[in-house]
This record gives structure tokens, C-alpha cells and sequence, in this order.
């Protein structure tokens, strides 16, 4: 009988234990097909990334061409104007009476003269009025002078809109150096008032404030030739 026993138990022992076995083989298979999936996944995943690097690095390249491309178009571009800005400036100091404002080629034996009074002079170029002018307005400074703050005046004038920078900052210190050479009282109220450190100018500069400045201060704009001989 007692064989009988331990013989039922181990056979409900082998029955369990196969049933275990069976239960872990299923695990195993689910485990290797779960690790087949995600392999096939992952395969699939680093297919599609190389796909997009590939991609991505073929429009950075293009991006990286086009934009070369258009650096270099720009700086033929900056070039070329400054080349035409050159000749036209060695053009303009062959003739001192090219004018875009009030001023017409008259005869030499005129003057110029302003019609903003002392009085009625303000601004940080209030200081050189009485120093350009007489009691009159006239100019009792050497005309070529101040043909030359009349040049920079127009040089404003006509950059007031103009995005290259590196242009204005090019060749403006330049105009004011010749002015400052003759003239160097007309040098403070840069230094004070538009960031110039007698050298360059060291942060931005507002063109058309400069330009409202030489008109509050020194009525260019209201400036004309006039005869000597109807004083």
C-alpha cells in the first residue's frame, strides 16, 4: 500500500512538474518571440534613422551650398558697390560743388550763407556756430571747408536707408577726418553725442539724428550761395 502511495504521489509529482515545464517552455517561446519582434523593430527603427540622417545630411548640404552660394553673391555684390561708391566719391572730390540739397553751382566770386540765426541755434552743434558764421550767417570759415561738412551732409542724406553698415562705417569716419583736420572744434560733438572715439565710431549710429543735429545747430539745410558784393 505504501508503494501504491509514493507511486500516486510521484506520478502527480512527474504530472505537476510537466505541466510546469510546459507552462516555462511557453514563457520561453513567448519571451523569443518578443525578442524576435523587438529586434525586427529595432532593425526597422535604425533603418528609418539612417533613412532620416541620410536625408537630413543631403538637405544640410544643400541648405550649407545654397547658402555659400549666397554669401558669395552678396559679397561680389558688397564689392561691387563699393567700388562704384569709390569712384563716385573720387568723382565728387573732383568737383567740391556736387550738391543734393539747397546748393547750385555758382560763381566763385559768392558766398554762403545760412538763414538759421544764432539765436535760434540749438543742439550739440550750437558750439561751432559762431565759429562757421558771422553775425550774418555768412560763412567765415575757408569755403572748401565747408563744402566739406556740406559733402558730409549729403553723405548722410543719402545713406539714411542704407542697410550696409559696414559701408556707412567705412567711409564716414574717413569725410570726418578731413573735416576734423581743418576744423577740430567740429569733432567734440561727435565724441560727446554719436559715439566716435577719434578713430571710429564705436556702437551704432543714428544717421538721420546726426542730420536733424547739423540742421538744429548749423542750418545746413537752410544754407545758399549768395553775392559777395550785396553786403
Amino acid at each position: 500500500k505504501e508503494i501504491e502511495v509514493r507511486e500516486e504521489y510521484l506520478v502527480k509529482e512527474i504530472e505537476v512538474r510537466e505541466e510546469y515545464l510546459v507552462k516555462e517552455i511557453e514563457e520561453r517561446e513567448y519571451l523569443i518571440k518578443e525578442i524576435e519582434e523587438k529586434e525586427e523593430y529595432l532593425i526597422e527603427e535604425i533603418e528609418e534613422k539612417e533613412e532620416y540622417l541620410i536625408k537630413e545630411i543631403e538637405e544640410r548640404e544643400e541648405y550649407l551650398i545654397k547658402e555659400i552660394e549666397e554669401e558669395k553673391e552678396y559679397s561680389l555684390k558688397e564689392i561691387e558697390e563699393e567700388k562704384e561708391y569709390s569712384l563716385k566719391e573720387i568723382e565728387e572730390e573732383n568737383n567740391p560743388y556736387i550738391s543734393v540739397t539747397s546748393f547750385e553751382y555758382q560763381q566763385s566770386k559768392e558766398t554762403i550763407q545760412t538763414k538759421l540765426k544764432l539765436e535760434q541755434s540749438k543742439g550739440p552743434f550750437n558750439s561751432c556756430y559762431e565759429k562757421i558764421y558771422d553775425n550774418k550767417g555768412l560763412i567765415k570759415i575757408d569755403k572748401e571747408i565747408f563744402i566739406l561738412i556740406i559733402k558730409l551732409y549729403e553723405f548722410l542724406e543719402n545713406n539714411i536707408y542704407n542697410m550696409l553698415i559696414t559701408e556707412i562705417m567705412l567711409f564716414l569716419p574717413t569725410k570726418l577726418k578731413k573735416i576734423f583736420y581743418y576744423f577740430e572744434n567740429f569733432e567734440l560733438p561727435f565724441i560727446e553725442n554719436f559715439n566716435w572715439n577719434g578713430q571710429y565710431f564705436y556702437d551704432i549710429i543714428d544717421i538721420k539724428e546726426i542730420i536733424n543735429q547739423l540742421d538744429n545747430g548749423l542750418g545746413i539745410r537752410q544754407t545758399n550761395y549768395v553775392r559777395i558784393n550785396s553786403f
